[in-house]
């Protein structure tokens, strides 16, 4: 296996990672209640979401994620870290480093903190470095100590192959308060996907501390589930569902239940089993069908549930970003209703269409229930600068 088998953490030299404690007033000095889109809103029933560009001139954010400290952390493609005021937008660069390597497809990806955050102030986050025309391209999850200013004192705790595209890759803790982790299958198809020796095309399971659970379907094995082609996205929902987004070939993009052991049939299956050889495919090794799936493949990446009596009518709904394919004809934000159980599917609905922007990732302040959309500009691979927008119901009191 190509990979860590056993939890090594690699402890790595503070002149590959450089912190910027400049604070990015993002030239707004008016008010919160005078930054509002009053021209340009949702309408949902009985509800209103105000629209305001909350962060500006970023550079193709791909993680956004409320942080326990009320503030949204954002991962940058090329290696940054931003920390962001959810009240102004102003922002520091709390991480820029060095030793990411990106391009259409690579650099820095996934965040997710540290469930015990009061006593365990670490930052996990995925990224890819070396070059994979020359075989040295690596994934890495490492862990970060948050000095409150900065983040610094890295450990990797797990790394394997990356190549130029198909690298996932998202972070979410699991209920279990275990990291979940997306990992594409590297364009290497059956090589990759469907190996239970390899680490790419899987959702991997990963105790804090890097080491392998022991309640893992193979406890020598950090595989959680497998046959998955470029997953990136990851989400609970009720009752610890685990849901995540994965991308189609040409066909068809996923909406996937999560469960241990389970295959998710790549290259052999795309979206539901209906070919011939697809049925005969799922029926032989017991492939889990998606929840539901897009047609034709639209570039679906980060996902949130939503659950909040801000937004009514999007309660008990898993929120995609969608980039819109190659072409970028189909970019728009997904809102998917799910049954009361959340295991199937009632509605999927459209939104943000007239946007014309790749649409990279989605999250839900807490406490007053507003939507936060990743803007990657129009066309693929994606084009800064860059904008985070503010979705809001201003009439919800919390």
């Amino acid at each position: 296996m190509d990979c860590l088998k056993t939890f090594k953490p690699l402890i790595l030299s503070l002149s590959l990672l450089s912190v910027s404690n400049c604070t990015h007033a993002q030239k707004k000095t008016q008010k919160e209640d005078d930054s509002w889109n009053e021209t340009r809103k949702i309408e949902l029933g009985q509800t209103t979401l105000s629209e305001r560009d909350l962060v500006t001139g970023i550079n193709l954010p791909w993680d956004i994620s409320w942080g326990p400290d009320d503030y949204i952390w954002v991962t940058e493609r090329g290696g940054r870290v931003l920390h962001v005021d959810p009240k102004t937008g102003a922002y520091e660069v709390i991480l820029e480093h060095r030793e990411v390597v990106d391009g259409a497809e690579r650099g820095m990806f996934g965040l997710t903190h540290h469930p015990d955050w009061e006593n365990q102030k670490k930052v996990f986050i995925v990224y890819t470095n070396g070059q994979w025309k020359e075989g040295t391209a690596r994934e890495r999850l490492s862990v970060f100590e948050w000095t409150g200013k900065q983040l610094i004192n890295e450990q990797v705790l797990l790394e394997f192959p990356a190549h130029g595209w198909h690298n996932g890759s998202r972070l979410v803790i699991s209920p279990d308060n275990k990291i979940l982790m997306s990992t594409g299958e590297v364009g290497q198809g059956a090589e990759t996907a469907q190996s239970l020796t390899s680490y790419n095309g899987k959702i991997l399971r990963i105790n804090l501390d890097g080491s392998i659970p022991n309640d893992n379907p193979d406890p020598n094995s950090y595989i959680y589930s497998y046959g998955h082609r470029n997953p990136q996205g990851l989400t609970i929902g009720r009752n610890g569902i685990i849901y995540s987004s994965e991308h189609g070939q040409s066909l068809n993009d996923e909406l996937n239940i999560i469960k241990p052991g389970g295959n998710y049939g790549w290259p052999h299956v795309e979206g539901n089993c209906d070919t011939e050889a697809e049925k005969i495919y799922c029926a032989d090794k017991a492939v889990e069908e998606p929840l539901i799936e897009w047609t034709p493949s639209m570039g679906v990446t980060g996902i949130e549930y939503y659950d909040h009596p801000a937004i009514p009518e999007w309660r008990n709904c898993v929120l995609a970003a969608v980039l819109g394919g190659m072409r970028g004809t189909h970019k728009h934000m997904a809102v998917i209703h799910l049954s009361e159980g959340g295991k199937s599917a009632t509605k999927n609905d459209k939104f943000l269409a007239s946007l014309n922007e790749r649409i990279r990732d989605i999250c839900v302040n807490p406490h007053t229930g507003a939507v936060y959309i990743a803007l990657n500009g129009a066309d693929y691979p994606g084009v800064a600068p860059n904008i985070i927008k503010e979705f809001k119901n201003r009439n919800y009191t919390p």
